[in-house]
């Protein structure tokens, strides 16, 4: 790996990097560890596909629904210690009809809960909130009212704006809708229709980054073909106008159950896909907060269906889950892409017994990934946990100190030596200091005189454990670059 630097006015210092070792994608540090039941009751317990867990920090939050009161209610419990132990399970509903799908998002120490429930004769979207982390929740309050089916609600939430989506029966099909809350869930809009088509749309899913709401959803193809298609549509204003839906698939084959996640101008969407005959991952990502994509890009390969995929973002680390059938039963696999969709990781499985695992979601915060779905190994069905501690090991939105370009928008690589070549030598002593991710510095090194070329190597760089560092170069006074490299 080489590095040309070419000094020159403050923070106007230019970084040209070429890469010795092409930038590829591999798997993220850290290793995923055992199974871990989270539910423990003869009856069934559910969890949603996507945002049926949402962390901050070291807390981590789980709703699911649950029959062991005759009925199906939602359930809550909650981890404040990453995912190592685990609280008892709290109800959050009590009714005698049934409460379905929650899902959860999370602000501070605010939570979010929506889901499905029938006890109005009718499915309508109910919705719970806790202030204090999961301590202590309020009141149901009903977020629809219409004499037909309002169906999966998902949210997404920033700061005290939260954000729901839903697909509704009112127009006499299934149509997307949207509503908005902009004081931490006290108060509502009013409902917005975000789809118009003949046929019905399906499993809607919402993100936000800043002031621009991203909502996904498939629905059959406004050319009248047979087959499904994913639809978007965006707001720039946090909510209050939308843009009409456009087609974000066009192909003969089936395209259902997108998810969506977003950081800065960047959006990710997967999806599953039956256009190569069996059903496949696919990627798609916009880089301009949605007002333009890139090309589709399969991530599965393999002869069986991989379906229900779910994505959590978190700064240019992006980490998605689905299930698999390529082992002759469901099973759950993850793959990682650390350079914001350009290039990923192998599949990694994350489950291996004979029953069936799916509905995984997934959910980041800080270093660590958490992962939940639901589990019949146990010969009825219970939710199961599994996290890798180490799992996102980069700093979220790392800048360099180089003002512009930002030589670094991916990840540099390196194995046993760093090259650092200056296009003019500096006038100046140079000082070359690594640190590791977490602040502490591994090595040192004072040039005394201009150079031209430096190497860095022999054991102190060889004997790095794999990971994330940060390399900075000054010359007298002046900060020539600050910059973010993995060794691998």
């Amino acid at each position: 790996m080489k590095f040309n630097i070419k000094p020159g006015e403050f923070l106007k210092r230019i970084l040209f990097v070429r890469f010795a070792i092409c930038l590829t994608a591999f798997p993220l540090f850290g290793q995923w560890q055992a199974d871990y039941r989270l539910t423990n009751d003869p009856n069934e317990s559910r969890c949603a596909t996507t945002k049926a867990v949402a962390a901050n920090g070291p807390s981590v939050h789980l709703v699911w629904f649950d029959n062991r009161d005759g009925n199906q209610e939602i359930y809550y419990k909650s981890s404040g210690d990453t995912g190592l132990t685990w609280n008892a399970d709290v109800r959050l509903t009590n009714n005698a009809s049934n409460s379905q799908t929650p899902r959860i998002v999370i602000s501070g120490t605010n939570l979010h809960v929506v889901w499905q429930d029938n006890r109005d004769g009718n499915y309508e979207v109910y919705y719970q909130r806790s202030t204090d982390s999961g301590a202590n929740w309020g009141a149901d309050t009903r977020l629809t009212s219409n004499s037909s089916w309002s169906l999966f609600p998902t949210l997404a939430v920033s700061g005290s704006r939260v954000y729901l989506l839903w697909m509704d029966d009112r127009d006499g099909n299934r149509e997307t809708y949207f509503k908005r809350s902009t004081d931490n869930g006290i108060t509502w809009s009013g409902d917005l229709r975000l789809s118009n088509d003949a046929d019905w749309t399906w499993a809607p899913a919402i993100a936000v980054s800043a002031d621009t709401v991203h909502a996904v959803w498939y629905e059959s193809d406004a050319g009248g073909n047979l087959g499904k298609e994913i639809f978007y549509a965006r707001s720039t204003n946090a909510g209050v106008t939308w843009n009409a839906a456009t087609n974000l698939t066009n192909d003969p084959g089936v395209s259902m159950g997108p998810c969506v996640g977003a950081s800065g101008s960047t959006v990710h969407v997967t999806w599953e896909d039956n256009r190569d005959g069996n059903y496949e991952i696919y990627y798609q990502r916009s880089t301009d907060s949605g007002a333009n994509w890139g090309a589709d890009t399969r991530l599965t390969s393999n002869t069986a269906a991989s379906t229900g995929s779910s994505i959590d973002v978190s700064g240019l680390n992006l980490h998605v889950v689905w299930t698999d059938e390529r082992d002759l039963n469901s099973e759950i696999y993850y793959k990682s892409s650390v350079n914001n969709g350009f290039s990923w990781s192998p599949d990694t499985r994350l489950t291996n017994d004979v029953a069936t695992s799916f509905y995984n979601s997934i959910a980041v915060s800080g270093s660590a990934v958490h992962v939940v779905w639901y589990d019949l190994r146990d010969g009825n069905w219970e939710v199961y946990y599994k996290r890798n501690p180490t799992g996102n090991v980069f700093i979220e939105e790392q800048k360099s100190e180089v003002s512009e370009p930002n030589p670094l928008s991916a990840a540099t690589m390196f194995r046993d030596r760093i090259i650092i070549t200056f296009a003019k030598p500096s006038g100046e002593p140079l000082e070359i200091k690594l640190y590791a991710i977490a602040g502490t510095l591994v090595f040192e090194e004072n040039c005394g005189r201009p150079v031209s070329t430096r190497i860095l190597q022999g054991e102190k760089i060889r004997g790095l454990n794999r990971g994330v560092y940060f390399l900075k170069v000054t010359s007298g006074k002046d900060k020539i670059a600050g910059i973010k490299l993995i060794k691998f």
